[in-house]
């Protein structure tokens, strides 16, 4: 989702593919051909494949510069891409062990108590999120940049896991500024998102 709406609100001319996760797709051997990893996103660029959502969303920045989805301080660029960073590196890992807690244990008695605990460390994360957007518009104050590209699907799966978002003023705040934009709410429906459900 995040490449997608970065893509999108630079306006770029771009080809969507579906790679199904749960359909285990990602690890076909036609998909494995693009992204060895077995990951998702990939984006194609003139036949030369970027993968890592960061570096993705750097490269759609820099190559349309004119859609301004970075700031032009380097050190509130800097800023920008670390939050990007920790919400690839550590967030999104938390919320795996959340959903796909088997893959981080082969003790079945083991499992619950992993579980827990990342629920715990990813509803702190979003206190945190909560806490970086404070009293400003987007991420990185009043611009939005491929932060909030990046962060819109992470409050996505705290309502998915029935925490309680509503609580999270800020966030929440935040993601209904997300949905007005055009490009977001494009994106959103094409990819029918249960944000727009309001479950």
């Amino acid at each position: 989702m995040a490449a997608h709406i970065a893509l999108q609100e630079a306006g770029a001319a771009y080809e969507r593919k579906l790679v199904s996760i749960n359909e285990g797709k990602t690890q076909s051997a036609e998909y494995l051909r693009v992204n060895p990893r077995g990951r998702v996103p990939a984006l194609d660029v003139e036949g030369k494949v970027l993968v890592e959502t960061c570096a993705i969303l750097l490269y759609i920045a820099r190559r349309y510069p004119e859609a301004h989805l970075l700031p032009s301080d380097p050190l509130r660029e800097a800023q920008c891409m670390s939050t990007i960073a920790w919400l690839a590196s550590t967030v999104h890992p938390t919320f795996a062990h959340v959903v796909k807690t088997a893959r981080f244990s082969r003790d079945v008695e083991a499992l619950e108590g992993i579980r827990d605990v990342a629920r715990e460390t990813y509803w702190a994360a979003l206190q945190e999120m909560d806490s970086i957007i404070g009293a400003s518009s987007w991420f990185c104050g009043d611009q939005f940049t491929v932060c909030d590209a990046h962060a819109l699907p992470f409050w996505g799966f705290g309502r998915r896991e029935r925490m309680p978002m509503e609580s999270l003023k800020n966030f929440t705040g935040w993601k209904d500024r997300m949905i007005q934009r055009p490009a977001v709410l494009q994106v959103l429906q094409v990819e029918e998102s249960r944000m727009l459900r309001g479950a």
